[in-house]
């Protein structure tokens, strides 16, 4: 999930390049140079989305090429067996109506989106006005887009280096939790000093703090429900539906810094700071503690009753809901 979403990170640091290299084509065949951006970035896109067609396969069963029969029996029955820890049972990959209606009446899936919206509402207004709070600080709009990169090859290591430790030490909720703190931190120190162009380092500090904490937080909470979500339709529509919901933050965050309140944004910040310590550093605590007392009620049941009561058809049809589930924390 880390690499995955790194790219976004990435994306962020290519586009301020792009954005820089393309707008000196400014004025060229009578065209502004951001014209040139959405056509030349727009056909790699395409081009990229039409090879995906056949380079990415939806599961190692579909793989012919570069995995062994053995290699592909290993994938798929570790998939199936992976949820709810050790005491996890075959989950159901079928297609079913049910499990899909279940996505949606589960309470991780709003749990975990509060969070992602949060998230959204923060890194769309974020990234609008980053070009913005750099130029403030002296340098010209084309100098303030390659500014830029540097918090976002940034962020792309903090994203990876936190997915690796989320699983090397198997703490969800600090996967989240200290990315929000530093992202906290990092809006404080911007929103204090962005109005004295004298300290730009200070300035700049808290941007590759902010930057450092968003962008690690979608793989964390999309593992995170991932791994909450037992049943493959379940948990595909979980996702689907989580990152659906949490998308409308993308509405709030492109409409909260009003450009007559540059460079100090104090509504922007403000909602973002607000956001960020409610639901982005105290609802995963207390989230975290739910799951804690879900667990410890689960684990106090005697297993061999539990499958004496039910059979494994059950136990697997109930996904996360089964008593043998131990959700991830």
């Amino acid at each position: 999930m880390a690499i995955f979403y790194s790219g976004a990170s990435a994306a962020g640091a290519f586009s301020g390049l792009l954005a820089f290299g393309i707008g000196q084509l400014d004025h060229t065949w009578g065209y502004r140079g951001w014209r040139f951006i959405y056509g030349i970035e727009g056909v790699f896109t395409v081009l990229l989305a039409i090879g995906a067609f056949w380079f990415v396969h939806d599961t190692p069963a579909k793989v012919g090429k570069w995995l062994t029969h053995e290699e592909r029996q290993f994938l798929l029955l570790r998939h199936k067996y992976s949820a709810g820890g050790e005491t996890g049972v075959a989950e159901k990959s079928e297609f079913s109506w049910k499990q899909a209606a279940m996505a949606f009446k589960s309470i991780h899936i709003y749990a975990v989106a509060l969070i992602e919206f949060t998230l959204c509402v923060t890194v769309y207004g974020y990234s609008f006005i980053l070009p913005t709070i750099i130029n403030n600080l002296g340098y010209d709009a084309a100098e303030a887009q390659a500014m830029t990169v540097p918090p976002y090859v940034f962020a792309c290591l903090i994203t990876a280096f936190s997915g690796w430790a989320a699983d090397r030490y198997q703490q969800r909720m600090l996967s989240v939790l200290l990315p929000n703190l530093t992202a906290l931190a990092g809006f404080i120190i911007m929103m204090v000093s962005v109005n004295c162009p004298s300290v730009p380092g200070v300035t700049l500090f808290g941007v590759f703090l902010t930057t450092g904490g968003l962008y690690p937080i979608s793989p964390a909470v999309t593992a995170w429900i991932s791994l909450n979500c037992a049943g493959t339709m379940k948990r595909a529509v979980g996702i689907a539906a989580m990152i659906s919901f949490s998308q409308l933050g993308g509405i709030v965050g492109s409409n909260i810094y009003i450009s007559s309140q540059a460079p100090t944004y104090p509504v922007g910040f403000g909602i973002s700071l607000g956001m960020l310590a409610v639901f982005g550093c105290i609802w995963p605590v207390i989230y975290y503690f739910i799951l804690k007392q879900i667990n410890a009620t689960r684990g106090a049941m005697d297993e061999n009753e539990i499958r004496a009561k039910y059979t494994e058809e059950e136990l697997s049809e109930m996904g996360d809901l089964s008593p043998l589930f131990r959700y991830a924390t």
